[in-house]
C-alpha cells in the first residue's frame, strides 16, 4: 500500500509540473504569433494603400487635346463654314492652295472664331501686297515714294523660255523704275530647284536690279526685285563723263 501511494504521488507531481510548463509556454507563442500578425497586417495595409494610390493615378482619364475650330473661306470669297484647322489644312493640301490667315477680315463669326481663307498664289501675294500697304501707311504716311508693282508668278516646272521671256519683260519693267514681285510654287520637296531659278534671276539681272525679302516656306520662293538705288546709278554717268574729259 506504501508502494502504491508513492507512485501515485510520484504520477501527480509529473503531471503538476507538465501543465504548468505548457501554460507557461503558451502565452509565449501565442505572443509571438500576434506580433507577426500585426507586422504582416501593418504590411498589408501599408502596400495596399500605395496600390490603390498607384491604381487612382494610372486609372485617371488623360487630358483630351483641345481642337480648334476655325471659320474657312474659299477662294471666292464664299463660307465653307467652321471646320477644326486640320481640316482645313487638308483642304487646302488637296487642291493645291494656300491656306492664309485673315488679319483684317469682317465677318460676323470673325468675333468668335479665327478665320483663315484659301488662296492661290496670285490672291496670296496680292493680300500679302495690301497689308504691307496698309502698314507702310499707318507707320510713316506720304514719306514714300510709290511705284508701280509688277507680280511675276510661276512654278517650279518653268521651261527655259518661258523663264527668259519673264527675266527680259523684268528688265524692261526695271527701266521704267517698276517693283516686281516674284513668286515661284513648288512642292515640299522642291528646295533645291526652287534654289536654282533663283540663281537665274540674280545671274541674268546681275548689276541691274536688288534683290529683297527672299524667303522659302511651304514649297513657295517669294522675292522682290527693285531698281538699282539712285548713288548706284547716278555714279554710272559720273565715271563716263571723267573718262570722256579725260580723253
Amino acid at each position: 500500500m506504501m508502494f502504491l501511494a508513492r507512485c501515485l504521488v510520484l504520477r501527480l507531481h509529473s503531471f503538476t509540473t507538465y501543465a504548468v510548463r505548457t501554460v507557461s509556454i503558451c502565452p509565449v507563442q501565442s505572443a509571438l504569433v500576434s506580433r507577426a500578425n500585426t507586422l504582416h497586417f501593418t504590411r498589408v495595409t501599408s502596400k495596399s494603400h500605395v496600390l490603390v494610390r498607384r491604381y487612382c493615378q494610372d486609372s485617371a482619364k488623360p487630358e483630351k487635346q483641345k481642337v480648334e475650330f476655325v471659320l474657312l473661306i474659299n477662294t471666292d470669297d464664299k463660307v465653307l463654314g467652321t471646320k477644326t484647322k486640320d481640316e482645313a489644312i487638308l483642304f487646302a493640301k488637296k487642291h493645291d492652295y494656300h491656306l492664309v490667315k485673315l488679319e483684317d477680315d469682317k465677318h460676323a463669326e470673325a468675333k468668335k472664331r479665327k478665320t483663315y481663307k484659301v488662296m492661290t498664289t496670285q490672291q496670296m501675294i496680292e493680300y500679302e501686297e495690301k497689308l504691307a500697304k496698309a502698314a507702310a501707311g499707318t507707320s510713316a504716311p506720304g514719306t514714300a515714294k510709290q511705284r508701280t508693282v509688277k507680280h511675276v508668278i510661276a512654278t517650279s516646272k518653268i521651261t527655259e523660255n518661258d523663264l527668259n521671256t519673264k527675266l527680259k519683260s523684268i528688265a524692261k519693267w526695271l527701266e521704267k523704275k517698276c517693283e516686281i514681285r516674284v513668286g515661284i510654287t513648288g512642292g515640299p520637296d522642291s528646295t533645291k530647284q526652287l534654289e536654282a531659278i533663283y540663281t537665274k534671276f540674280e545671274t541674268f539681272l546681275a548689276g541691274e536690279a536688288r534683290f529683297l525679302q527672299k524667303r522659302i516656306s511651304n514649297g513657295v520662293l517669294k522675292f522682290v526685285i527693285m531698281p538699282p538705288s539712285e548713288k548706284k546709278s547716278s555714279q554710272k554717268p559720273d565715271s563716263s563723263g571723267k573718262q570722256v574729259q579725260e580723253e
